[in-house]
């Protein structure tokens, strides 16, 4: 039996329930430069659920079931942004919560905010560099903090 899975933005979790099949297929890449911008595009995406399903790995199916798309759409989302699942001998592509999480993010940019392939690329790129950014600050904030209880301790 085929579990059918949908993912509630609203509430952040994943719900079982049935989902009308969907015909279209995904658009190629439009080369337009424009795109639309917007600065705080990952606040407004519900923060990453606790994954309480009971695998470590789903199925190109369940996930595409998971945000109401095609398999097609999954696949070209995985080919586009260089996703790595895992596969399977036979040569099917497992998905873990984490790949799961970045299909969320592309969702979320291209069929919600509507971003272009190119746009939401550049987005998720420039999110992975904020995200080094805040980390090199902390690690330099966490240096300075020590630096001075050392000179605390002296005085």
């Amino acid at each position: 039996m085929q579990k059918n899975y949908a993912f509630d933005l609203n509430n952040a979790t994943v719900i079982n329930k049935e989902l009308p099949k969907e015909t279209t297929t995904p658009v190629a890449e439009n080369n337009d430069d424009e795109d639309i911008v917007e600065d705080e595009v990952f606040e407004e995406v519900a923060p990453l659920p606790e994954w309480n399903l009971d695998k470590k790995y789903y199925t190109i199916g369940e996930v595409a079931q998971l945000f109401a798309v095609n398999t097609s759409h999954i696949r070209f989302w995985t080919n586009e942004f260089k996703l790595k699942p895992r596969t399977t001998r036979k040569g099917d592509r497992l998905y873990s919560p984490k790949d799961i999480a970045e299909l969320r993010l592309i969702h979320h940019l291209v069929k919600e905010k509507k971003h272009t392939i190119k746009g939401a690329r550049e987005k998720l790129k420039a999110e992975k560099t904020g995200v080094n950014n805040k980390l090199d600050l902390k690690e330099s904030l966490l240096e300075l903090k020590n630096t001075l209880l050392k000179i605390r301790e002296q005085l």
